[in-house]
């Protein structure tokens, strides 16, 4: 009897430089934009009932049992009063005390006790990955580590969007990673995830095409995101009924190993590759494969 093919899961689907619609790649979902548009609160993004922040942020999903499937585990973790909030949103206020605090943290974590509790590190953490409860504090695609307790409170204070979202009717913490060089932008991917299944998988960085990124590739990476996706370390996480929708991050690595960045709400993040509108179909999980959509050249 001859080899049967067994059907892949995933289906590729190559987008043309030419055809990438870069307005239509930073929308959210319809029924988001028109709560924004509609709302009268400050910052409707994070405000807004609409969107259900306090299930998504770090503090809501992080445990450590998901420290061996992160690229780097939270070292600090630093809860925020309201007090600290409205400091770190006033730009005249140094936070001194905060900065003494993280920095008493930080040095601990830095030391050989702390260090030989934590299989993954080898040596001293001097930089840090700087990130809120609801999102890091790097501008654009080339984040910078932080390397002093007030470069962490200088990053916060100076990202519009970490500001911004303490607006959000939710609980908000500190937490600092150790840097890690590897972290490669162009090897991440979002994945979509739908009634508790993966509907979709685009890389995060899709303004163009990747060049270690080839379609006849695209299928088996695809294959071992959905091998993570449905490790017990992930099923943990979305075990909760109402946890079921989500924005999935995670990084590819030159080795072939899939590791978690983040989660994020649907509800407020683009649609990179996808659209919407035009894929409501996939977006409502009516599709039996999953979609991954990478760029590829004009041809």
């Amino acid at each position: 009897m001859g080899n049967l093919l067994i059907p892949s899961r995933v289906c590729v689907e190559t987008v043309s430089e030419s055809d990438l619609d870069f307005d239509e790649m930073t929308k959210c979902s319809p029924e988001t934009m028109e709560t924004i548009a509609s709302s009268s609160l400050d910052n409707p993004a994070y405000t807004s009932e609409a969107i259900e922040w306090d299930k998504y942020t770090l503090d809501a999903w992080y445990h450590p049992g998901l420290d061996h499937v992160m690229i780097s585990p939270p070292l600090v973790i630093k809860e925020l009063s309201q007090t600290y909030i409205t400091r770190l949103q006033d730009s005249s206020d140094p936070c001194v005390d905060l900065v003494k605090s993280l920095k008493a943290r930080m040095s601990w974590c830095g030391s050989k006790s702390c260090i030989e509790t934590k299989d993954s590190l080898k040596q001293k953490t001097k930089e840090w990955f700087v990130r809120t409860s609801m999102c890091s504090t790097k501008i654009g695609a080339h984040p910078k580590p932080a390397t002093s307790a007030k470069e962490v409170i200088d990053q916060i204070k100076s990202s519009r969007r970490c500001l911004e979202s303490f607006s959000a009717r939710t609980s908000h913490s500190i937490y600092l990673f150790p840097w890690n060089s590897r972290c490669d932008i162009s090897r991440e991917f979002r994945v979509w995830v739908k009634f508790g299944r993966v509907v979709a998988i685009a890389p995060y960085f899709c303004a163009v095409k990747l060049d270690w990124l080839r379609p006849d590739d695209a299928e088996g990476i695809g294959l071992k995101i959905l091998e993570f996706f449905e490790s017990d370390a992930i099923k943990e996480a979305f075990s909760n009924d109402n946890f079921q929708n989500a924005v999935m991050d995670v990084l590819y690595t030159e080795g072939g190993a899939v590791k978690l960045i983040e989660f994020n709400p649907v509800e407020s993040s683009g649609g990179g590759l996808f659209s919407f509108k035009r894929d409501a179909r996939i977006f409502r999980g009516e599709e039996e494969k999953v979609v991954m959509r990478i760029v590829a050249d004009d041809s």
